[in-house]
């Protein structure tokens, strides 16, 4: 299926390309399900993890991926976005954006375009003060900000895949015992470097896929909602 954008279709050679994730969220709007949307939204806070110095910003997060996996109920995701707040409160300007970030990924209703966006403000508002005190440097803010906004396209890639313009099917023979058991301890651990073990778990029970097997043996970089290991562990 052809996703389009607000400026038009965009090919699945463009979707691989492309380093604005505000584009291709908009693009997987309507394709991509809220629990994959709302794992993005703490992929990113994920890659600004050493921005978001509080217990209780970073413990929103953690909620927020059990809630994606309706392990905690809509009380406990609230209780979390609640505490994050008053704890965001306390920071400058510097750190409140990545402080936030975080606090809305646990909203009931998540917003992955506004995280994604507090995102690359957050680097960017941390570029700034490091500039302010290191004279030297040669870094600018709009520089960070676009590496970031780049960086949140991989992951959105890795969570969405090729799925966006053609179905993407699992045989029942390629889920053996030790595939299955390789994706769950992946999954469960965000233990990302053992991708290319499931590879080759899945090439033995003789899966030829060439976007599979390239995902899993690529650099990444990888979150939890990888396309690949929901395909062996049937998450939507």
């Amino acid at each position: 299926m052809a996703g389009t954008t607000e400026g038009g279709a965009m090919t699945e050679a463009e979707w691989r390309r492309c380093r604005n994730s505000r584009i291709m969220l908009t693009l997987i709007k309507g394709l991509a399900s809220k629990r994959k949307q709302r794992l993005f939204a703490c992929a990113c806070c994920r890659r600004i993890w050493q921005l978001i110095p509080d217990p209780r910003s970073r413990a929103a997060v953690v909620a927020s991926e059990a809630f994606a996996d309706k392990l905690i109920d809509r009380e406990a995701l609230a209780g979390a976005q609640r505490e994050a707040m008053l704890g965001q409160k306390r920071f400058d300007e510097y750190v409140y954006p990545a402080a936030n970030a975080a606090a809305s990924t646990a909203r009931i209703s998540v917003q992955p375009l506004w995280i994604a966006v507090l995102g690359t403000w957050a680097v960017g508002k941390e570029s700034a003060r490091v500039i302010a005190t290191t004279p030297k440097r040669l870094a600018k803010r709009e520089n960070v900000q676009e590496i970031e906004a780049a960086a949140q396209a991989e992951i959105l890639r890795c969570l969405v895949g090729p799925v966006a313009f053609r179905l993407m099917t699992f045989s029942p023979v390629w889920l053996t015992p030790t595939a299955v058991g390789l994706a769950h301890a992946i999954y469960e651990d965000c233990a990302f470097d053992r991708l290319p073990i499931l590879a080759d778990a899945l090439q033995d029970a003789g899966c030829e896929d060439a976007d599979i097997l390239a995902h899993c043996r690529g650099d990444g970089p990888h979150a939890r909602g990888c396309w690949v290991v929901d395909g062996v562990l049937g998450k939507g």
